[in-house]
């Protein structure tokens, strides 16, 4: 009943919040200088906050992974500006018209395509350099351009996906997929400025385009580790460029800051509602979109829950009769896992140790929580044999049981009965904790919904659904573990049978 209040309120509370948009004055700003000492929100691994620096040495700048986030928090007053490119103010302008720009750009900067670090990293170089010369000759680079930036329609706009021969293989192209007019997503397709390019590279050279959508931040380490053979929009930097291969550029990227006029409230009405709705779930058929995204969240948490727990009561087994130096190692293995953060343990997995190695994303994330949940449950599994005591042991030995049989019939079932809630607590963290695999380009329910508010603009719907899915999930997997909680109480357990099973 507690959980149901908390949703209710939490509902309400969004709901209030939406409905109280920014409604202050904002300030006029004349040029770059008038942003000292004030808030700049900038996407992090774009390196424009150098640029900042650069021109407004006392900007205090905040990074944001999410660049829908960095919008939002612009709009409800948080931030003071924020940077962008300005081809995709067009597109921001029409989910945000109170949006103005400062004339003095911030800086502009080439973008070109990386090269991954795989057995065709001099082919693909030299070609793509070559399509790029190319392309800037023949008028197709001014064509995108046209097409994808200056005329943007991101639900019209298509790219020519004919005459794929795909002959000389596939290449996996990665790219962050949120981000009008250069990638993203349309109904269950990626189009863009960015995917036009790739497909015309590819129909020149006999390829077949793979797109991998991740985040930004991700994209360099993809190139590195050789998870990909293209990334997009890739922004020059000499540091950069001693880890990464970069083509020729084959876009200048204008930097500018924008912030906001006077931001007029939004009213809270029906027709609100029912556009946001239609907007989140019914446009493009984008539950599909939901529904696929909360399947692979469902996977990757019911495998590493079930396989962690397997593994954690194989690793206890073994290690209850083995010699000091087996505890050891599992002891310090533990300590390194708990200490370290999931989000990079989830990186050196996929980058480091299977850098090398091809092998689905999902077998990945599932590998990484099924360690994190094997080492929660053999702490658990600890604790709970040392609330029950020696004496039952003890006692099922006398009874002529063999000690392996005894702590499987006997101490576990006793045992589980002190770790349970905790159990019930650790699976609930674990499915909040597999929110993060969209570093490594999975397509779950968080990242789902981070693509469809990049898409929209419009958070209420996704934030709030997304929310939702994870708490069922929660309270389905914890009624379950209560249920398995009163079968192994002994007020409920039959005893006399189980002991005539086990003499069978």
């Amino acid at each position: 009943m507690k959980k149901k209040n908390i949703m209710v309120l939490l509902v309400l509370s969004c709901l209030l919040l939406t409905s109280c948009a920014n409604t202050q004055k904002a300030q006029e700003y004349k040029s770059l200088q008038d942003f000292q000492n004030k808030r700049i929100g900038v996407q992090s691994g774009t390196l424009y906050e150098d640029h900042v620096y650069k021109k407004i040495s006392d900007a205090e700048v905040e990074l944001f992974t999410d660049p829908n986030a960095m919008l939002l928090s612009l709009s409800l007053g948080k931030l003071d500006a924020y940077v962008t490119d300005e081809s995709a103010i067009g597109f921001e302008r029409k989910q945000y018209p109170e949006l103005k720009l400062i004339d003095e750009p911030l800086a502009v900067v080439p973008v070109g395509i990386g090269v991954g670090e795989t057995p065709r990293k001099e082919l693909l170089t030299k070609q793509m350099n070559d399509f790029i010369a190319n392309a800037e000759k023949n008028g197709t680079l001014s064509e995108l351009k046209t097409y994808w930036i200056e005329n943007c329609d991101e639900d019209n706009n298509v790219t020519d996906r004919s005459n794929i021969t795909g002959e000389n293989g596939q290449i996996i192209v990665a790219m962050e997929g949120a981000y009008v007019p250069f990638s993203y997503i349309n109904g269950q397709v990626s189009e863009g400025y960015d995917v036009d390019f790739i497909y015309r590279f590819c129909r020149e050279y006999g390829y077949e385009p793979v797109f991998e959508l991740m985040e930004y931040d991700a994209l360099s380490p993809a190139l590195s580790t050789g998870k990909c053979d293209l990334a997009t929009n890739i922004i020059y930097d000499e540091e950069r460029k001693e880890q990464v291969t970069l083509t020729s550029p084959y876009y200048n990227s204008v930097i500018v800051l924008g912030y906001f006029g006077n931001v007029k409230a939004k009213a809270f009405t029906i027709d609100n509602i029912i556009d946001g709705f239609e907007k989140t779930f019914i446009k493009d058929s984008r539950w599909m979109q939901f529904a696929s995204g909360a399947l692979v969240t469902l996977i990757i948490s019911t495998f590493s829950i079930l396989l962690g727990t397997i593994f954690g009561l194989i690793l206890y087994i073994i290690c209850r009769n083995k010699g000091k130096l087996i505890n050891l190692l599992v002891d310090k293995i533990s300590w390194l896992v708990e200490g370290t953060p999931t989000v990079l343990l989830l990186m050196i997995f996929y980058f480091i140790i299977f850098g090398n190695v091809n092998i689905e994303k999902v077998i990945v994330a599932v590998v990484v929580f099924t360690i994190i949940f094997t080492v929660s449950m053999f702490s658990m599994l600890t604790s709970g044999e040392k609330a029950v005591g020696p004496g039952q042991l003890e006692a099922a030995l006398s009874q002529g049981f063999s000690e392996f049989v005894a702590y499987i019939l006997i101490i576990l079932p006793q045992s589980a009965i002190h770790f349970l809630p905790q159990y019930c607590d650790e699976v609930v963290s674990l499915i909040k904790e597999t929110s993060i695999v969209g570093y490594i380009a999975i397509l779950d329910l968080t990242k789902v919904s981070d693509m469809i508010r990049g898409r929209t603009f419009e958070p209420f719907f996704p934030l709030i659904f997304t929310t939702v899915i994870y708490f069922l999930l929660s309270w389905l997997l914890t009624i379950g573990v209560k249920k398995l909680l009163r079968s192994l109480s002994p007020a409920t357990r039959d005893l006399d049978e189980v002991f005539r099973d086990i003499k069978r």
